[in-house]
């Protein structure tokens, strides 16, 4: 199994989390994500998001999506740049 961990500041987890859980699986399963988990650091001002993924392609196209995304998008959902991300295989 492949994860893209993605870490980023939050205006209000709470109202981001809402738009998080408000995304339709199907909007997931569109691209390739066959799991999600999601944390809130302790402070309530960072979210952890980790997607999985059957392949390290997919994971990999995912990562240079969210990458190549406006600050506006990342805005809209609540997120504040920068997102840290990578990837990593469970072994």
């Amino acid at each position: 199994m492949i994860t893209f961990f993605a870490r980023h500041g939050v205006t209000d987890y709470e109202a981001w989390k809402k738009k998080i859980d408000a995304i339709p699986n199907e909007a997931f399963a569109e691209f390739k994500i066959v799991g999600t988990t999601v944390y809130r650091g302790v402070n309530g001002s960072e979210a952890i998001v980790l997607h999985t993924f059957n392949t390290w392609e997919d994971a990999e196209a995912h990562k240079e999506r969210m990458e190549s995304q406006p600050q506006e998008h990342f805005e809209k959902q609540n997120a504040i740049p920068p997102i840290t991300s990578w990837i990593a295989e469970e072994v």
